[in-house]
């Protein structure tokens, strides 16, 4: 057990992310959000560190453009990925999403990540 070192509050976002790695496109189908980043669910296993350039929608309405990287793998299941380039009025929008969201209870401390996965990860990635 342990303390829940994460910075930022996660809340689910179905929706895809298009993205591209050296130029390749992904599309992939993300988890949940938070003001650090996001969580996709995917087979692809990228190296820690990969940059990935992201377009999504928050609602189906706020396109946001963003740069971030890989800081969690969860083989099989997907990654965390870290915001590293977010422009004020698009990290602005995120917040207001995650502020309109109706409360969840925290997470038990069975279920609590390490400093690593504040990007976000799935539950069974950590049993």
């Amino acid at each position: 057990m342990g303390i829940d070192k994460r910075k930022f509050q996660r809340v689910p976002l179905m929706t895809e992310v298009q993205s591209s790695k050296s130029g390749a496109p992904l599309v992939l189908p993300m988890r949940d959000i938070s003001i650090g980043g996001l969580f996709v669910q995917t087979k692809h296993n990228l190296p820690h560190g990969t940059v990935l350039q992201m377009r999504f929608y928050l609602d189906g309405k706020v396109l946001i453009e963003a740069e971030g990287k890989v800081v969690y793998t969860a083989p099989g299941l997907g990654l965390g990925i870290e915001f590293t380039e977010l422009p004020p009025n698009q990290r602005e929008a995120i917040e207001g999403f995650i502020n309109a969201q109706p409360e969840s209870p925290p997470e038990s401390a069975s279920e609590t990540p390490s400093e690593s996965e504040e990007a976000g990860t799935p539950p069974e990635a950590k049993e």
